[in-house]
């Protein structure tokens, strides 16, 4: 399991994202994203923040806020 991309998640959440829930998100990332207008997102209530990862790596100008601070990088 590559957890480079996950260093501020926990073993349970890597692997929550990297199984089916993971697969599914990438699809449903992906169809957000044709929606995008411009190249700067607000995620607001971002959870883990896999949406704004996403987007960052698609070279979008992305910020994530949601009120778990624990979850926030």
């Amino acid at each position: 399991m590559d957890t480079s991309n996950y260093a501020h998640y926990n073993i349970d959440m890597i692997q929550r994202l990297d199984g089916f829930y993971g697969m599914v998100d990438t699809r449903m990332n992906s169809r957000i994203e044709k929606w995008i207008l411009g190249n700067r997102v607000l995620d607001i209530g971002c959870g883990f923040g896999q949406l704004v990862d996403y987007l960052r790596l698609k070279g979008y100008e992305s910020i994530g806020v949601d009120m778990l601070e624990d979850f926030i990088i």
